[in-house]
């Protein structure tokens, strides 16, 4: 079964890889959202 195998590493680096790519998205989301607040607070006052 070595195919197997290889696609299984496969995967796992793929999952890893993908994993890390949605973090840098999330705080990057999270980043311009807190700037978008205090732009929102500051045309506010």
């Amino acid at each position: 079964m070595p195919v197997v195998q290889y696609w299984k590493k496969a995967m796992v680096i793929s999952r890893n890889e993908s994993e890390h790519c949605i973090k840098k998205i999330k705080d990057r989301m999270n980043n311009y959202a807190v700037l978008w607040s205090q732009k929102l607070l500051a045309e506010k006052v």
